[in-house]
């Protein structure tokens, strides 16, 4: 989420478009071992689709309005969140 985060932040001071190839994050691969990637792609969408902090539409995602708000915050909820659905 964190590098969502950068890419949108970065997408909107250059007013450029804000929706990111899924694939693309580094980040992807290293969720957890032991989990195909299939997995962690259906994980991810579960996880969108249930706290709505990311929209996943084909190979393309980005950060809802909730999304864009708890990224403000200090503290993200979405990292127990998605470590319970991961778990």
């Amino acid at each position: 989420m964190e590098e969502l985060i950068e890419n949108f932040e970065n997408a909107k001071e250059s007013n450029v478009q804000a929706d990111f190839k899924f694939m693309d994050f580094s980040n992807f691969g290293n969720l957890t071992d032991g989990f195909s990637e299939d997995d962690k792609v259906e994980v991810i969408k579960q996880f969108a689709k249930e706290e709505g902090y990311i929209k996943i539409k084909g190979d393309t995602v980005k950060l809802t309005e909730k999304g864009v708000r708890e990224a403000r915050r200090g503290i993200h909820r979405w990292d127990a969140e998605f470590q319970q659905k991961m778990f």
